[in-house]
């Protein structure tokens, strides 16, 4: 029984990996443009850089916002992760803080 949740875990947890990167052509990103931030909402805030997004053949940029934080929490950055000849999007996402 406990094998069989593994089993059906992990494949849940890589099918939900696969469909939450985006796989873009071979070339790379543009540089990361400069932003101007705007005013924080809250010392609770912080700020998540924007970045580029593949969309229809082509780049475009998503803008910077504030995130608020979350208690026992810290944020990954998204970031762009070669793979093979393409490169694919992982999306920032927020993981328990370790101790």
């Amino acid at each position: 029984m406990a094998k069989r949740f593994i089993s059906w875990a992990l494949l849940i947890f890589m099918v939900a990996t696969l469909t939450a990167c985006v796989v873009a052509p071979r070339t790379a990103p543009p540089p990361p443009r400069r932003e101007m931030r705007s005013a924080s909402p809250g010392a609770a805030y912080f700020w998540v850089p924007g970045h580029w997004k593949w969309r229809h053949g082509d780049w475009y940029w998503i803008r910077g916002h504030w995130e608020k934080k979350r208690r026992g929490k810290v944020w990954v950055p998204g970031h762009w992760e070669r793979r093979g000849n393409r490169r694919a999007w992982i999306p920032g996402h927020w993981r328990k803080r370790r101790r």
